[in-house]
């Protein structure tokens, strides 16, 4: 025998268990006699993965010695929590001072975000990802990457003359 199961949308992720109750004929000592037992049956059920990470929001161009800041938002959109999740910044063209972050679980219908703060070494594009790693009920890693870009511009005065030692400023 088969039989579908159908889980309300608003279940819980655990192990539910499942009562069937069995009831027959048998011959014992030469006499039919009508017997019954009933056993459990454990279903897991686990609801679909919704982690979401939005597209990372950069607040530049920016200047070399001046820090680049920027945000990015997630949410858990799914009916189960997700576990040990941790953000990674790698990339060209900046230093970080939190490559590495760990953020910890995330509970259902929550979200937040994450800073940037992004340090240019040189003039030119800045390009990097953002990697999300977290695992899910069912203890599975999983990842969502988000790249970024932006620009860094040398300081620019705008004097290429040189600056007389006896003139004002």
């Amino acid at each position: 025998e088969s039989i579908d199961l159908l889980p309300k949308a608003d279940a819980s992720p655990k192990s539910y268990g499942i009562d069937f109750d069995f009831s027959y004929e048998a011959i014992v000592n030469k006499t039919l006699t009508e017997k019954a037992m009933t056993q459990t049956i454990a279903i897991p059920l686990v609801q679909p993965d919704r982690f979401e990470v939005a597209e990372p929001q950069l607040y530049g161009p920016v200047y070399v010695g001046d820090t680049l800041n920027g945000y990015v938002s997630y949410v858990n959109k799914g009916k189960s929590a997700i576990f040990n999740l941790s953000v990674k910044i790698e990339g060209e063209g900046f230093t970080t001072g939190e490559a590495e972050s760990y953020i910890g679980n995330v509970e259902s219908g929550s979200g937040d975000g994450f800073e940037l703060n992004l340090n240019p070494i040189q003039a030119g594009e800045i390009k990097g990802t953002i990697l999300f790693t977290y695992e899910d009920a069912n203890g599975e890693t999983k990842e969502i990457t988000k790249e970024f870009t932006s620009q860094a511009m040398e300081m620019d005065f705008g004097n290429d003359e040189p600056i007389d030692p006896g003139m004002d400023m």
